[in-house]
């Protein structure tokens, strides 16, 4: 008779486990859905789904206009980086008619989901399994991001 309470009793605190893991990945893209709808309204509208490391990106977030306001999206792929972080890579239509696919991250950041724009601001608990080159891209003419903090670093000559 233990022997059979074991058993139950084991399985259902599995059954509970997968489910409590089902609820995290569905919260997780319900979070990164809202921000993508909220990039249809204006350029401040996602800023409280998004979790920043560096305040200057904020910023730079909040300033880049309307211009960057997008028009359609489709979710192409989500990756399970940990139980903590997930990889959404997106098909994005501004409203200028200009498409590209991205990579954006979902993170559990004290118990709650937040999109996180790029690799650089997914904070050091939360990289366990990634491999930053796979998500990482450089277009033409772009100043590489290391570059920036370089130069945001350095003190001023006079």
């Amino acid at each position: 008779m233990r022997r059979y309470i074991g058993i139950v009793f084991l399985c259902v605190a599995v059954m509970v486990a997968l489910l409590g893991c089902d609820r995290a990945e569905e919260s997780a893209e319900k979070v990164y859905i809202a921000y993508l709808e909220a990039c249809k309204v204006s350029a401040e509208a996602p800023l409280p789904y998004c979790h920043y490391e560096h305040e200057i990106l904020r910023g730079y977030a909040a300033d880049i206009g309307e211009g960057q306001l997008i028009d359609t999206y489709r979710i192409l792929e989500r990756n399970k980086i940990n139980k903590d972080l997930y990889e959404f890579t997106t098909e994005v239509t501004d409203r200028s008619g200009d498409q590209q696919v991205c990579y954006q991250f979902v993170g559990r950041i004290d118990g709650e989901f937040y999109v996180i724009i790029n690799t650089y601001e997914i904070p050091a608990e939360l990289q366990e399994g990634l491999n930053v080159d796979d998500y990482t891209y450089y277009q033409e003419n772009t100043l590489p991001i290391e570059d920036v903090w370089e130069q945001q670093t350095e003190e001023p000559t006079d």
